[in-house]
């Protein structure tokens, strides 16, 4: 596997990243538009989470552009 199939991995779990954070957002509180919600605990940890993951996708992908 080469840096161009690692970056193009690393796009694709961007992408669903970024659905994973607008999922979250959906499931934050209860109101118009949003059926569901989430115990705050459990809305914290996936925040959390949700962001850590982002934050190391994109730290990954630097590294790879940084390294080309």
């Amino acid at each position: 596997m080469d840096a161009n199939d690692i970056d193009s991995a690393l796009h694709d779990i961007g992408i669903m990243v970024e659905f994973q954070i607008r999922s979250t957002q959906n499931l934050l509180g209860a109101g118009e538009g949003k059926p569901f919600q989430i115990p705050a605990e459990d809305a914290n940890l996936l925040v959390f989470a949700t962001l850590d993951v982002a934050r190391r996708v994109k730290a990954l992908q630097e590294d790879i552009c940084r390294d080309e």
